[in-house]
């Protein structure tokens, strides 16, 4: 644990539980939403789409605040929606993975600390290759999977748990809804007094059956990420994602979100005019380079490629937009993939 806790930065606890960062999702708004709770929902793709879902069938009152496809948070807007109240927590995700857009999560967690509600921060596709800041930006619960940037086999959720929400946990009125997931059940029967556990005797016991095999993966994953430091890892992500927007650019495309608003992580770039989707995706694949197709309202207009762990690299940089270039080609676009690949090379050499 003390090395998820160094990569989420939080002197807190880290619960890890089976499953992918959705069964986290659960798991934190379960443990801290009772009925009737309002819950001020940040909704600005598909992953955020989700939240209110959780919300409703754990009994709370969801209250979308949305922004557009690839669109800026409008802070004061939120904050005009803070201040009518009645708010039990505010959640978000972080990095939108439907959209390639990051938000500004330490703004939206110093309002919350303002107006007094819990802050749950969704960093699936962020945690491990963006900066989270989990104790500076108040984040209460802040939800990741091992899959993504951290690089280890998919199959675990994990959640940091910071004092308020432990809190919020224990003067709940009702049981949450959830018996495996009850995330407060840590607290009583595997955290060890001294980091504020609640256990008086016998021995520390898990919740829940964790796969063995997959906590060895991720110990080794970690010491991977550690062993690059965090801030060289960043950098890294930044930088392969500079190199692969200039690089689409370079080929007559266009990304989804105000390149200031960009992900580290993930790039959503618009299908050119005329082009099926799946054609392209499909041509793209025949040069072997799976690329993801746009969600919901998205769909059919923009593809979606991840640059994150191994793949945040020249290499793999080079290799995706060769393909991508040589499918626009193929598909009767100009492309000068010879242009893309040297804004590739200059990025990273830079």
């Amino acid at each position: 644990m003390d090395k998820l806790r160094r990569v989420y930065r939080t002197q807190g606890e880290v619960i890890l539980l089976p499953g992918s960062g959705r069964m986290g999702l659960e798991a934190a708004l379960a443990s801290i939403v009772e009925p009737g709770d309002r819950v001020l929902v940040v909704v600005a793709g598909e992953f955020g789409r989700m939240i209110p879902e959780i919300v409703k069938r754990v009994g709370g009152v969801p209250v979308e605040f949305r922004v557009p496809p690839g669109g800026r948070l409008d802070e004061s807007r939120l904050e005009e929606a803070l201040e009518r109240g009645g708010f039990k927590a505010l959640a978000m995700v972080h990095n939108e993975p439907s959209t390639g857009t990051l938000y500004p999560a330490e703004g939206v967690g110093r309002l919350a600390r303002r107006y007094g509600v819990l802050y749950l921060l969704g960093a699936g596709s962020s945690l491990g290759g963006v900066d989270v800041r989990v104790d500076e930006w108040g984040v209460d619960l802040c939800i990741s999977c091992s899959h993504k940037c951290l690089a280890a086999p998919m199959g675990l959720a994990m959640v940091s748990v910071g004092e308020r929400a432990w809190e919020v946990m224990e003067d709940r009125k009702t049981p949450p809804v959830t018996f495996l997931n009850d995330l407060y059940r840590w607290r009583r029967l595997w955290i060890p007094r001294e980091r504020g556990g609640l256990l008086e005797q016998g021995l520390r016991r898990v919740p829940i059956t964790l796969p063995v095999h997959l906590l060895y993966a991720l110990n080794e994953a970690l010491d991977i990420v550690l062993e690059e430091g965090l801030e060289a890892r960043f950098e890294r992500h930044r930088t392969a994602s500079r190199a692969f927007v200039k690089a689409v650019e370079a080929m007559g495309l266009e990304i989804l979100p105000d390149e200031r608003l960009s992900s580290p992580t993930v790039t959503a770039v618009k299908v050119p005019e005329g082009v099926d989707d799946s054609k392209l995706r499909r041509r793209i694949l025949d040069y072997g380079v799976l690329v993801a197709g746009g969600l919901s309202e998205l769909r059919g207009r923009i593809f979606r490629v991840g640059h994150m762990a191994e793949t945040a690299s020249e290499r793999c940089i080079r290799a995706a937009v060769t393909a991508i270039g040589l499918a626009l080609r193929d598909m009767g676009l100009k492309a000068d993939v010879g242009l893309a690949v040297e804004e590739v090379s200059s990025v990273f050499r830079s």
